[in-house]
């Protein structure tokens, strides 16, 4: 099967992907040979993510998933897989009750089969079936509520929502095990989180560096999901551009994006000029008076006076505010009075702004 043995080529690289890939390659097929590789492969690739070395028999390729020795966290995460599997995996009638054995020791002792109104008597076929109602059900809510955050207006309640159901009963038996800890812990949501809460209540002074933050959280965040590959870490890399969507949005609609006014004007007018090849320091008083961010500003000095000693002053991104700006010169003609002009450019959203010239004297 040649799915198979793609898989397997990074199983020992990349397991939990690898387990991932072999449930949802298992509906693709129903020959008996095909079965067996697969389940083998989920055998091998279930021990390998919970670092447990077991000797996979073909006879029965499932076998070590149910010894009763594991320990909880391991056997948690077998359950959570099976839950998964539950209807692409091809189970024998054997395999079928022990998966049923394994859901009542895991899920009988927590508050999953509490939730889902079950006990460890019911059958089996009650038990599927609320399990089945109950992933269907998680994930219908997610897309909900991942949707429902179309600006950073909804995202206060949206976040509340997001942390709530991801951190439900069910949410952390069945979801957060196709996970790793940076996409599900608390301290790794919060500060991504309060990145994008930053920007939605942050003065137009401080909109951009407050994005830029967020937007390097949230790059992490959407690298960190496809480098595990799963199908519900690609939830979750969705969820965070749609995330990253509506910060953008957000600072497309702010005072911050509206047009910047620059102006110069010098600092100190007497400078010694009267000697060729002398340095002097020409201060600027570089002023936005917003409403928006300038970005990307350069300014260059036209004279035949003195000649900067870097050509193009650059002053990266400018909110709205004042900084003083030295410009290191040389003398290139002795005169007692020069006229200079400083150009200057910059860059609004999606917008160079031409070179407006300002006179100093």
């Amino acid at each position: 099967m040649a799915e198979a043995e793609r898989i397997a080529a990074f199983l020992d690289e990349a397991p939990l992907r690898a387990v991932d890939e072999i449930i949802e390659a298992s509906g693709q097929s129903d020959e008996v040979e095909d079965r067996f590789e697969l389940l083998t492969l989920l055998s091998r690739g279930v021990l390998l993510h919970t670092r447990h070395d077991a000797e996979v028999n073909q006879d029965d390729p499932l076998g070590p998933l149910f010894d009763v020795h594991l320990p909880p966290s391991t056997r948690a995460t077998i359950a959570a897989v099976l839950w998964r599997a539950i209807d692409a995996m091809p189970f024998d009638q054997a395999d079928h009750h022990r998966v049923i054995d394994i859901f009542d020791d895991v899920y009988g002792k927590t508050r999953v089969y509490g939730e889902l109104g079950l006990q460890v008597r019911d059958q089996a076929f009650k038990k599927l079936s609320a399990m089945r109602d109950a992933s269907a059900k998680f994930f219908a809510e997610l897309e909900a509520i991942s949707g429902g955050i179309a600006s950073l207006d909804q995202f206060g309640r949206g976040r509340q929502a997001f942390m709530r159901h991801l951190n439900s009963t069910i949410g952390a038996a069945l979801f957060q095990p196709f996970l790793t800890r940076k996409l599900h812990e608390r301290a790794s949501l919060d500060r991504l989180f309060g990145a994008i809460g930053d920007v939605a209540s942050a003065a137009p002074q401080e909109m951009v560096a407050k994005r830029d933050i967020a937007t390097v959280c949230l790059r992490e965040y959407i690298e960190e999901c496809d480098s595990v590959g799963t199908r519900y870490s690609r939830m979750l890399a969705q969820f965070g551009h749609r995330l990253s969507a509506a910060v953008d949005e957000h600072l497309r609609t702010s005072p911050a994006a509206q047009s910047a006014r620059l102006s110069v004007v010098a600092v100190d007018k007497k400078h010694a000029l009267q000697n060729v090849g002398g340095r002097v320091i020409l201060g600027l008083l570089v002023s936005n008076e917003g409403p928006g961010h300038a970005f990307d500003v350069r300014i260059t000095l036209d004279t035949d006076v003195i000649q900067a000693e870097r050509g193009e002053q650059y002053l990266g991104d400018f909110p709205p505010g004042t900084r003083v700006v030295d410009i290191a010169c040389l003398v290139l003609k002795p005169v007692e009075r020069a006229l200079i002009y400083a150009h200057v450019v910059w860059h609004g959203f999606g917008v160079c702004v031409p070179a407006r010239g300002h006179r100093l004297e």
